[in-house]
């Protein structure tokens, strides 16, 4: 019994000694900006055909691949401008450049970029990845649609120049 009375004891000592954490901050979060600006090239693309009943995804990295300059967009955060290296490669969603701004959903946090090009056309892009300053990948993905159908899905991954 009294050894019980003595286990009991250091257990209440151990608990007792337990820290209280009030912080719990992980550290200062980061710039998205920050993360996204620079040189990035593009380096995979998948298409996904959404008008089947079981989505079919292709990779058809080779044709962007297989250019004779590849696709690049370089993203000025200091005035949310974007320039885009052989953007007029056909099939490539992102004109020459223009303005870009992130989009928020609604509990506040990023969850895409819009991208208006020097045409004033406007391209909504899902981020498939936060970017962070140190994070050599990024990757976009654009669904488009006609008549109010989504046919297709591409996702495009570019890696830091």
């Amino acid at each position: 019994m009294k050894r019980m009375y003595v286990y009991g004891l250091l257990a209440a000592a151990v608990w007792a000694c337990k820290p209280d954490i009030t912080d719990k901050t992980i550290g200062t979060p980061y710039d998205l900006t920050e993360g996204i600006s620079g040189s990035w090239e593009i380096s995979k693309v998948q298409v996904t055909d959404l008008t089947l009943p079981v989505p079919e995804q292709r990779e058809i990295s080779d044709y962007y691949l297989g250019q004779s300059q590849l696709l690049g967009i370089d993203f000025n955060s200091e005035d949310n401008t974007y320039t885009v290296q052989n953007g007029s490669v056909p099939g490539s969603p992102f004109g020459t450049g223009g303005t870009y701004r992130f989009q928020l959903n609604d509990e506040g946090f990023t969850t895409g970029l819009q991208m208006v090009t020097a045409a004033q056309d406007t391209l909504d892009v899902d981020l498939l990845n936060m970017v962070r300053s140190i994070d050599p990948v990024m990757g976009f993905s654009h669904v488009r649609s006609a008549c109010g159908d989504s046919y297709a899905s591409y996702q495009y991954t570019f890696k830091r120049k």
